[in-house]
């Protein structure tokens, strides 16, 4: 299953904690659509969300989903740099972990 960005909003609000485990699940869905735009009962349905009548939070394959996106946002942002300040100049940025990167 390809996720869209929306998607990805809504595995993060809950890896984030926006949404917390205990929420029923029709409070999750308005929060979604209002918040998020986007209809959590795909993500549930593909077995990234542990969900009945209420959020128990993300499963396996949710948390390597959100892992993988964080990942690749952290190449993205490291090849935009490089790009910009081309290759003999020095990067740095905070990842997500707050460990400075330095590339050369």
């Amino acid at each position: 299953m390809m996720l869209t960005k929306e998607q990805y909003n809504i595995l993060d609000a809950i890896a984030s904690g926006r949404v917390e485990p205990g929420t029923s699940l029709s409070h999750f869905v308005d929060y979604c659509d209002n918040a998020i735009g986007g209809d959590p009962q795909p993500l549930i349905d593909a077995g990234y969300i542990d969900a009945g009548h209420y959020v128990n939070g993300l499963t396996e394959k949710g948390k390597k989903a959100v892992a993988e996106r964080h990942e690749s946002q952290q190449k993205k942002l490291i090849f935009r740099c490089l790009k910009k300040r081309g290759k003999r100049s020095l990067c740095c940025f905070r990842s997500g972990s707050n460990v400075l990167i330095k590339l050369k």
